[in-house]
């Protein structure tokens, strides 16, 4: 690697790209947060991707492009074909037009970069993943693991802006912390979890895109998720 970078100051009497340097190191040339998408069918906060009428599974999206999911589309579009898509979100403004190429396809995974896409769906992508990058920046600390210290929690998930997540021995009071400068608690019970009674259905939504980008989680943390899944596909349908 290092001989690769060596080449790339020898050779060019301009300075190497950021990109360049990047790639010769093997690193992730990405200029924006990806945002994953919950692993659930319900739409969220994070927009529904159409494509001719029809709503795709999105596996994430960011303000360059998107990344989706098709076994029928791998074979009906080609690589550096400018395709037309629809952003729908749950809200009642209007939805918005968007053109983008596909630009490479890896196993079911199809992703696309945007070449026409409208300022105000950028501004609404744009508020949409800084909740995501929110729970990107969540780090761990295991406090079962520190021996000789006896505490009713398991474990702890903060970043710096604040936010955190206390998971408890105790499942009936789960987790507690706060989260985008407000205190919570989370309870649960057969039905899934328990969310304060100020949080309305968006509040929900966010907190589901903030918990799927939180990087490496436990065990603990997608039990968390999955029962947050749950009990909002069981709203959906009642």
């Amino acid at each position: 690697m290092l001989s690769k970078l060596l080449g790339l100051f020898k050779s060019n009497k301009v300075k190497p790209s950021l990109g360049e340097l990047a790639t010769s190191m093997g690193l992730e040339r990405r200029r924006h947060y990806r945002a994953l998408y919950p692993s659930c069918h319900s739409p969220y906060i994070l927009p529904q991707i159409c494509f001719e009428d029809f709503s795709v599974k999105a596996k994430d999206i960011s303000e360059g492009g998107f990344c989706i999911t098709s076994n029928s589309l791998t074979e009906k579009l080609q690589v550096g074909v400018s395709y037309e898509f629809e952003l729908q979100w749950s809200d009642e403004k209007e939805n918005e037009v968007v053109q983008a190429t596909l630009i490479g396809v890896s196993f079911e995974r199809i992703h696309f970069q945007f070449n026409k896409i409208d300022d105000s769906a950028t501004q609404r992508l744009s508020e949409d993943i800084s909740v995501a990058s929110r729970g990107m920046k969540m780090t761990p600390s295991f406090l079962t693991l520190n021996s000789g210290i006896e505490t009713d929690c398991k474990e702890l998930w903060a970043n710096r802006l604040g936010d955190k997540l206390l998971f408890k021995k105790d499942r009936n009071l789960w987790v507690e912390g706060s989260w985008c400068n407000s205190e919570f608690q989370l309870a649960s019970d057969e039905n899934g979890v328990i969310f304060p009674d100020s949080w309305s259905r968006p509040d929900r939504s966010k907190f589901a895109v903030f918990l799927t980008n939180i990087p490496a989680p436990s065990a603990d943390l997608k039990l968390l998720i999955a029962a947050l899944m749950q009990t909002e596909q069981r709203r959906e349908s009642a």
